[in-house]
């Protein structure tokens, strides 16, 4: 049979290690995770009152990607304004603008950028 310690994987022959069996909470490969975005979300309530609750909702649910947010009630259009700083995956991001555009009454647009996340890094 061979060496316990190796593990038959195809073509290729890999050796695990007592190490990398104990580390057990390693973040996976960067290639492996989700390539994060950071965006500017617009959301513009034409109909206040029936979809303001449905959108905070929303955006509570949604809170972890959301960075900041700034709301502005502007009477004389007749709507409120929100525009949110977000960082989250694609799919994060996606999903939050895809929902808020199937309330009746509110209309989103969303940019959002690739960015090299460096905890810690000073914003200058």
């Amino acid at each position: 049979m061979g060496d316990p310690n190796i593990m038959e994987s195809g073509p290729r022959t890999t050796r695990s290690t007592e190490s990398t069996r104990s580390a057990g909470a390693e973040a996976p490969h960067p290639r492996l995770q989700p390539e994060r975005r950071l965006g500017v979300v617009g959301i513009v309530i034409e109909r206040r009152l029936d979809a303001a609750p449905l959108v905070n909702q929303l955006l509570t649910e949604f809170g972890e990607i959301i960075v900041g947010r700034l709301g502005v009630p502007y009477r004389v259009a007749g709507v409120s304004v929100i525009a949110l700083i977000v960082d989250g995956t694609t799919d994060e991001v996606g999903a939050l603008t895809g929902r808020l555009g199937q309330i009746p009454g509110v209309v989103v647009k969303s940019a959002v950028t690739r960015y090299s996340h460096h905890a810690g890094a000073d914003a200058t």
